[in-house]
């Protein structure tokens, strides 16, 4: 399941020009394998034994101990305590489930049928099982057993925990049963279960289709079910639907068989044994392009009909191909079904979902126009479709046991979208990025008292969904790219082929995995006891600041941990938290000493000379920070002004004293001219995405301080990069890299926001009717051309502009750049526009408030606007996903400028009692004060003067 970031969302191309549109069912190889009778040779319903392809093996090594004073105590293996799950009984389990849907897209209903095969574990009279918005009919409960047929006599249906229980007259034993039942349902309009969306075709004609989104807890609101990942089954589905629309689900087609009254039944080759919520199924009118892998998997990429939609769905083909390709080879499994569907929604609360062999997609994050878009818009579809396709091995074929580890699930994923992009698109030095982007969110939302750890106990299933966040996504990709940095490619390869092979077809625990990594290592000779370092990182939350400085002793270097906090507070207990950290520099040769206790003195220079600079977290491979001395922060300066510093490297010293000054572990000032040293002497993009953003905060705080400061600031750092956004231009040219041309965003990007001359874009050529051609930059242009708009024509003339574009990309750029406008009127038209009109997808309606709030006039307007239509929201958006509304919650406190209105906005969300948003409050609540604390500390500073920025 991919998320999507609310203030880092991404914009992109308007639609392409026409493609021919194809609109057939299945395709013919999927037939042919129905008729046959059999499915294909790649159709796996059990682990088989694969040949694992070799790799080169690195040379054997043993982990050193670290010969340290024992100042304090060792990090010792963490262990959670005892679990509890609130989990259905363990008399019986599900084995295959065979179910008949009828859905009315002109009533907005369904009705269906399921025949559950049962395996009973224990006597019992007693079943029980989930179901949510369902009308089951007491008459069609039937339970048999060996010809037997038992009564039912009482149906109890607990609302608060989705449970129906049926009490039978007599036990059924030991042994195979079937349960069948009828029922009825909503096709709602939430993007939960199974649902409706609604779009319009060439001819602004409203249509519908239907679709599924059942993870975590809402496969129950579609059928009967047992509705936990641990209970997997075999399924068997047959859609009844009106005969001019088609039905795709996970499997291929079976049989077609035409009724009466202009009704069809689909049937689809039964499933191989999965979890209910990646069961998945779609019925409407689909356009499709489809291609095969060399091993033959029929791959199909589907949308619904519209003028351009099937073009933009090439980019997505491309890479699936690729990818699964890819995987085939480094997992040594075989994709194990016969097909792979990738479907576009219109309507969809997630980023995409990876249900097997029938991937959704937000429309946003599938179909793209190579030429228009973006590089981040294109890399944001590809690391979608690598995540997603991951997912089919890890997640799929092997699944979590219960919700606890969702966070390997989805940080694996995480890890391996990246790694499975770098091999397809190496010219994007994506690593770089991931430490930009994903390193970053993680330890930001981690440096906060309010975080959890990445391993949480997980009681009831429908909490997961506070935990759907950076800490399980990009702490835990983290985590996974630490592991393969400290055991080697091979060893993590070798370990990931035999725990998948191993546990084919069933679930695990996170423990399974550390076994599986740690014995592989062992086997290469690298003995780390991973399980036991792993443990520090995974089972308590935060993470370490090194603090580092040279020893009297030559060639040896003091080094200490402690627990990080943004806010730099101390509480009784701090100083007990420790990690097992590698300490990697870029003096290291061979495997990584570790420093477990709280302090040691290493020699970090192995007795050769001593290099010109000393880096710890060599390569961003921890999540943590490091804080130098002054002379060894001098000797990284200088080899950052001579270059000799890798981009990673830099970004992570960058990133690692921006936290520092945030926690007032450093004077914003010594910051400041880090940032400006960083600024002036920059030409890497994923750098430049640190220096914009840090730029980007501190102007934001000072301009809360003084105005005069602000002015005076914006005045030195439009001065100090104008000659590199005028180097660059606005115009991407031909033989520009990639790199370039994210630089060229930025840079220019950030130039357009301070500069005071209203007359830029215009200078360069642009305007609302002479849009640049990429999407980066015409955003630029959008945004600076209401920026710089006293009236609400540009702002009028956007919105017209929206209605007539059927491109979500388009139109999420046209959210980013009304919001900049001047005027709060047009702040207030937009945001009751986006929410009344019926213009505004639901799922997007989060990026008009969130860029409304984040213009320093728009803040406060957004977080009363939040507050007065809470009713409207929470109907929308609140059940469907908290985890999608929880972002309104998170954008109210922006508009909070003093610790009364924190208290007040508190207070306000606790009244609404929303058990599943307290995490995401509470951290409200600290980042929100932890930014007033950095606003009165600016304030005490030097830089509040206008006269320290006109002297840099």
């Amino acid at each position: 399941k991919a998320t999507v970031s609310v203030l880092y969302c991404k914009v992109g191309p308007p639609a392409s020009t026409k493609m021919l549109a194809i609109r057939k069912g299945l395709g013919p190889l999927m037939r042919s394998a129905a008729r046959a009778g059999s499915l294909p040779t790649q159709v796996r319903f059990a682990s088989s034994k694969t040949k694992v392809a070799p790799v080169e093996k690195k040379a054997s090594a043993k982990v050193p101990v670290i010969k340290q004073k024992r100042t304090s105590k060792s990090a010792g293996q963490l262990t959670l305590p005892s679990r509890k799950r609130m989990l259905l009984p363990d008399t019986m389990k599900p084995t295959h489930y065979d179910i008949t849907l009828e859905p009315d897209l002109n009533k907005f209903t369904f009705a269906g049928s399921v025949e559950i095969d049962l395996s009973v574990q224990k006597p019992t009279s007693v079943i029980e099982f989930h179901s949510k918005e369902l009308r089951i009919q007491k008459k069609s409960a039937t339970v048999t057993q060996d010809g037997k047929v038992f009564k039912v006599t009482q149906m109890e249906e607990n609302k608060k925990d989705n449970i129906i229980r049926l009490t039978l007259t007599e036990k059924l034993k030991k042994g195979e049963a079937k349960l069948s039942l009828k029922f009825k349902g909503c096709l709602n309009d939430q993007m939960a279960g199974f649902y409706r969306s609604k779009y319009r075709d060439d001819s602004k004609d409203e249509q519908i289709m239907a679709t599924t989104q059942f993870e975590a807890i809402d496969a129950r609101r579609c059928y009967p079910c047992w509705d936990e990942p641990g209970q997997k089954s075999s399924f068997a589905v047959s859609i009844i639907h009106d005969s001019e629309l088609t039905a795709i689900s996970n499997m291929p087609v079976s049989a077609q068989k035409n009724l009466t009254k202009g009704k069809s039944l689909t049937s689809f080759l039964p499933s191989p044994i999965m979890s209910t919520y990646l069961l998945a199924f779609c019925l409407g009118r689909f356009e499709y392009i489809q291609k095969q892998t060399s091993n033959g998997t029929l791959v199909r990429c589907l949308c619904v009909p519209g003028k351009n939609r099937i073009r933009q769905m090439d980019f997505a083909m491309k890479v699936a191909i690729e990818c699964l390709e890819f995987y085939n080879e480094y997992f040594g499994l075989k994709y194990p079904l016969p097909k792979l569907d990738m479907i576009a929604i219109p309507d969809f609360s997630a980023g995409a979902m990876e249900n097997w062999g029938l991937i959704t997609y937000r429309e946003v994050l599938m179909l793209i126009d190579e030429e228009k878009a973006s590089i981040d818009q294109l890399q944001r579809v590809a690391t979608v479709v690598t995540h997603e396709i991951a997912h089919q091995w890890f997640g799929n074929l092997v699944t979590m046991q219960w919700w606890d580890g969702l966070w390997l699930n989805e940080g694996f994923a995480n890890w391996m979208q990246t790694y499975s992009a770098d091999a397809l698109f190496p010219q994007w030095n994506i690593w770089e990025q991931y430490v930009s982007q994903e390193q970053s969110l993680a330890l930001r939302l981690d440096s906060l008292r309010s975080s959890h750890p990445i391993e949480v106990d997980i009681y009831r299933a429908e909490t997961v969904e506070e935990v759907f966040d950076h800490i399980s996504y990009s702490k835990g990709g983290c985590i996974v790219r630490l592991v393969h940095s400290l055991i080697g490619p091979q060893a993590f390869r070798d370990g990931l082929r035999s725990y998948l092979t191993k546990h084919s077809y069933s679930n695990t625990e996170s423990s399974d995995l550390w076994e599986a990594w740690e014995a592989a290592a062992k086997a290469e000779g690298v003995k780390i006891p991973l399980t036991k370092i792993m443990s520090t990182w995974t089972h308590q939350m935060g993470f370490p600041l090194l603090s580092v400085t040279e020893s009297s002793k030559k060639g040896t270097y003091d080094i200490s941990q402690s627990w990080f906090l943004s806010d730099g507070s101390t509480q009784k207990g701090d100083s007990d938290k420790l990690w097992y950290v590698p300490l990697v520099t870029n003096t290291t040769t061979g495997p990584p000493t570790y420093l477990s206790t709280k302090s040691t003195t290493v020699d970090l220079q192995n007795g050769k000379k001593k290099p010109s600079f000393v880096k710890l977290n060599y390569g961003q491979t921890a999540p943590m920070r490091v804080r130098y001395s002054a002379p060894m922060l001098s000797a990284l300066c200088d080899a950052l002004k001579a270059g000799t510093l890798p981009a990673v490297d830099r970004i992570g010293l960058l990133s690692d004293y921006d936290a520092l000054a945030t926690a007032n572990q450093i004077e914003i000032t010594s910051f400041i001219e880090l940032l400006l040293l960083f600024t002036k002497t920059e030409n890497n993009d994923k750098v430049w995405e640190i220096i914009t953003s840090s730029w980007r905060v501190l102007l934001d705080r000072l301009e809360i301080v003084s105005k005069e400061a602000h002015q005076s600031a914006k005045k030195m750092l439009t001065e100090l990069i104008k000659p590199k956004a005028t180097s660059l231009g606005w115009t991407h040219q031909q033989g520009d890299s990639d790199n370039v041309k994210r630089l060229r965003g930025l840079v220019v990007g950030l130039y357009s926001e301070i500069s005071s001359d209203s007359q830029l874009v215009k200078k360069a050529g642009f305007s609302l009717s002479k849009l640049p051609k990429t999407a980066d930059l015409r955003t630029i242009v959008m945004k600076n051309i209401v920026r710089n708009d006293k009236t609400d024509a540009s702002a009028k003339k956007l919105r017209a502009m929206y209605l007539r574009s059927d491109d979500n990309i388009f139109k999420n750029s046209v959210h980013a750049a009304v919001a900049q406008t001047p005027l709060q009127s047009v702040m207030s038209e937009s945001l009751q526009w986006g929410l009344t009109s019926g213009d505004v997808r639901s799922q997007d309606y989060i990026y008009i408030v969130s860029h409304t709030a984040m213009n320093p006039i728009g803040a406060s307007l957004a977080s009363s606007f939040i507050k007065k239509n809470y009713q409207t929201l929470y109907t929308r958006l609140g059940k469907t996903s908290m985890m999608l509304f929880g972002s309104f919650a998170k954008v109210s406190f922006r508009g909070c400028t003093t610790t009364k209105e924190i208290e007040n906005m508190k207070a306000f969300w606790e009244s609404k009692r929303l058990d599943l948003l307290k995490l995401t409050i509470k951290q409200s609540v600290e980042s929100s004060n932890l930014r007033l604390q950095n606003i009165e500390k600016l304030r005490a500073s030097e830089a509040s003067s206008p006269g320290y920025w006109r002297s840099r």
